[in-house]
């Protein structure tokens, strides 16, 4: 697994581009529906909705590789095989999907004109054929095909491509998630066993959550009586953060082989 992921790993460049790309849950009011009271509402919760996903689906297991976007659109572009990260550049962009929730962020685009409309954070339209707008993003294959059913655009270009291969995760991570799910299911309402089904729940969940966390955090230091704050300005300082990082890392790894 430690040879897999030295191969598999994130450069602080792709690391930053997934970071971009990364979205949480689809919580968004409908557009048709809201201000309207709703009587009689019912809902349904999907059971370790994650921990299925893990077990079940794909993921990029391969290093993001950076291509041409000439080559993504001929060998890459629709292909089941392969995972891609891509920026992406709409003109004069229009939501025509019939949920009522448009899908793309605004908060989300690395840029998007001011004259945009939204609704309540999502890009409803930016631009028409009176006053041309673009806006650009980073997205994923998955993210692009909810795109092109929701909305149209004049133009699009995609400026940066990145591809790993799908595949399944490793048997070790696998194995430890069905491990919690089943402690969790057994103790679920056995009476005095509260607390470890509790516990056996947190590391369930805990499998997604070390997945999604971001490692390049903000610093607080306390030195010399006064507190030291670490701020990300920029891309280029996240960048430098994590290649400092790298290094100590590897610095420490190679001491300790030297050591044994």
């Amino acid at each position: 697994n430690r040879r897999n992921f030295l191969e598999y790993r994130l450069t602080p460049y792709t690391y930053i581009y997934c970071r971009k790309a990364f979205r949480g849950g689809n919580t968004h009011a409908n557009f048709w529906k809201v201000g309207e009271l709703r009587r009689n509402v019912q809902s349904f919760d999907i059971s370790s909705s994650y921990p299925y996903v893990m077990l079940t689906k794909n993921f990029p297991m391969s290093a993001f590789n950076e291509i041409s976007p000439t080559t993504w659109k001929k060998h890459y572009y629709n292909n089941e095989k392969w995972a891609s990260l891509l920026l992406v550049v709409f003109k004069n962009i229009k939501y025509i999907g019939e949920s009522g929730m448009p899908y793309i962020s605004i908060s989300r685009c690395e840029s998007v004109d001011p004259r945009r409309i939204n609704d309540n954070g999502r890009l409803m339209r930016c631009g028409s054929e009176e006053e041309p707008a673009y806006c650009s993003m980073w997205i994923t294959d998955i993210d692009l095909k909810i795109i092109e059913r929701e909305y149209t655009w004049e133009f699009r270009k995609v400026s940066k491509c990145y591809v790993s291969r799908y595949g399944q995760l490793p048997d070790a991570h696998k194995k430890q998630v069905m491990h919690y799910f089943k402690l969790k299911t057994e103790l679920n309402n056995v009476e005095g066993k509260e607390y470890e089904y509790t516990k056996a729940k947190n590391r369930l969940n805990a499998g997604y959550g070390m997945m999604s966390t971001d490692i390049a955090k903000e610093d607080w230091t306390y030195e010399q009586g006064e507190y030291k704050h670490t701020l990300f300005n920029t891309d280029a300082d996240k960048i430098a953060y994590l290649q400092d990082k790298t290094t100590r890392s590897e610095e420490r790894r190679v001491g300790k082989e030297c050591r044994s």
